[in-house]
């Protein structure tokens, strides 16, 4: 009797311990399962991210040698460092964590924050931040924002699509007519080709409340070249300092000068006119400087900027400035492309100079045909070979003069295009 309960026991003991087992092997199935499906969707998301924000983008920097920046994961980040007086500030700029490397190519980092430094109430202050495209593949903007109000961002032109080659610039606004005090502000420009990527620029500035200028930006439009211009500024300080006055003028752009033609101190302000000149010396196109007033303020506030800005024209005008032909295998030739020549009164091309052999121009000068204000001149880039029959690989570029019966007078204009190896 005793024997048999025994053996009973053991029998079930025996099905325990196997039902166990079976139950172990189910959860260490089922557990592979999860893990199998848990890591899956991982790596796929992974995989999906990356071409989102690719490891590597082709870009032909200023050298003309195809390079391949190779996006870094580690990358450090840093910011501006704001304090809240405008003095003893010291500036350090690095690209974000998020910020893709290839984006770093389309500027500079030490060209990414702008101190408008000290500015009077009221006056249009701008900086332009010049963004170029060094790749093979066009690079479209999708927005610029601003962290703050006191600054207004937008794309000059409209021109959100840069071209290989090309440039454009983020136009940064400072809204002095609305605030006062010190203010600064963080841009982000978001780009939605070739690929989805952002970064940053940033800009700070004080406006003065106790100085206004009228106008508030110096033009010089429809400047023809070889005259001197001038226009006249007036300025109202309202300071606590009555012996306030301007002492000199600077600029950056040598053609640009300022000279007081009145200072009055009057009860409870002081008057000035100034007098802002262009010299016959300036090159012709468009400009935008600044012309800086000199004062007897402490040191952080001596300087106080107006802008100018100007067009200097010519009599001959060349549209467009630049001619892309195209992206083009080695060997490969161009399509024609044409280049409109204008003058306000007829005129005689006599010559025509190209520093490239490869560019051809189906125009003939000669002295018997009549003056005429249009010219429409053919262009192609013939054989994207070198002299010894190589391939060209990389950026082709050529300048192009022109001679005309005008004195003194020779139209430039400038052809590039993009040749890469099929194989790349």
């Amino acid at each position: 009797m005793n024997t048999k309960c025994t053996e009973d026991t053991e029998k079930e003991k025996g099905l325990v311990m196997n039902l166990f087992g079976k139950i172990g092997k189910t959860c260490y199935v089922m557990f592979g399962v999860v893990f199998i499906l848990g890591v899956v969707p991982c790596e796929a998301q992974m995989s999906y991210h990356t071409k989102q924000y690719p490891t590597s983008l082709y870009v032909r920097p200023v050298t003309d040698s195809l390079v391949t920046f190779t996006q870094n994961a580690s990358e450090t980040s840093a910011g501006i460092a704001h304090t809240s007086s405008h003095e003893n500030i010291t500036q350090s700029f690095e690209p974000s964590r998020t910020e893709p490397s290839w984006t770093q190519n389309m500027i500079k980092n030490e060209d990414r924050f702008f101190d408008f430094k000290t500015v009077a109430k009221g006056v249009h202050a701008e900086h332009r931040f010049v963004l170029k495209n060094p790749f093979t593949e066009p690079v479209h903007i999708a927005s610029v924002t601003s962290s703050c109000s006191c600054t207004s961002p937008y794309v000059l032109d409209g021109k959100d699509e840069i071209q290989t080659y090309e440039e454009t610039a983020i136009v940064a606004r400072f809204r002095t007519d609305l605030y006062e005090g010190f203010k600064n502000a963080t841009l982000t420009v978001v780009i939605d080709k070739p690929y989805r990527a952002e970064f940053q620029l940033n800009v700070r500035g004080d406006i003065r409340s106790d100085i206004t200028m009228e106008p508030t930006l110096i033009k010089f439009d429809n400047t023809k070249e070889g005259e001197e211009i001038t226009r006249t500024l007036n300025i109202v300080y309202s300071g606590s300092n009555s012996a306030w006055k301007i002492v000199d003028f600077k600029s950056n752009n040598e053609h640009l000068s300022g000279k007081i033609l009145e200072f009055q101190p009057t009860l409870g302000k002081i008057t000035a006119k100034v007098q802002v000149s262009l010299d016959p010396k300036t090159p012709r196109g468009h400009f935008l400087d600044r012309l800086f007033l000199i004062t007897n303020d402490h040191e952080s506030r001596r300087e106080i900027p107006i802008l100018v800005q100007g067009t200097v024209g010519t009599v001959i005008n060349i549209t467009p400035q630049t001619v892309f032909l195209g992206y083009l295998k080695p060997g490969e030739e161009s399509s024609v492309k044409s280049v409109i020549i204008r003058g306000t009164k007829p005129f005689r091309i006599k010559k025509i100079l190209c520093d490239n052999p490869q560019v051809e121009i189906n125009y003939t000068p000669q002295e018997e045909n009549p003056p005429k204000i249009i010219y429409k001149i053919p262009i192609r880039y013939a054989n994207s070979q070198n002299g010894d029959g190589s391939p060209i690989d990389g950026k082709m570029r050529a300048e192009i003069n022109f001679e005309t019966d005008i004195p003194k007078l020779t139209p430039t204009f400038y052809v590039t295009a993009a040749i890469k190896n099929e194989n790349e």
